[in-house]
């Protein structure tokens, strides 16, 4: 849900109309998962960690990040400095690959 939520604002933001219709569309056709408390719960402890270690990131990666790692999958990002050394979190660059 995350991830819909930082894909929706930026379309919007950026007034993108036909490619907001278009991810709409694709939405219909996908699972979009809720956040759940394990999500929001794993998303604290990562919050947690990261400021100890002087390692911010925003609330939105921060809750991408848990939901992957709660529910098992592989996050596929760009940005891979927001999400290392994240325990439990896999993820994959597949720009610089």
């Amino acid at each position: 849900m995350m991830v819909y939520y930082e894909i929706r604002r930026g379309l919007i933001s950026n007034k993108a109309e036909n490619k907001l219709k278009a991810f709409d569309k694709l939405c219909k056709k996908q699972n979009v998962i809720d956040i759940t408390t394990t999500d929001l719960d794993k998303a604290a402890f990562i919050y947690a960690k990261r400021k100890s270690d002087g390692k911010m990131i925003d609330d939105a990666d921060l809750l991408i990040a848990a939901q992957c790692v709660t529910n098992g999958y592989k996050l596929i990002t760009n940005n891979v400095k927001h999400f290392d050394e994240i325990d439990g979190l896999l993820y994959e660059n597949w720009v610089t690959r």
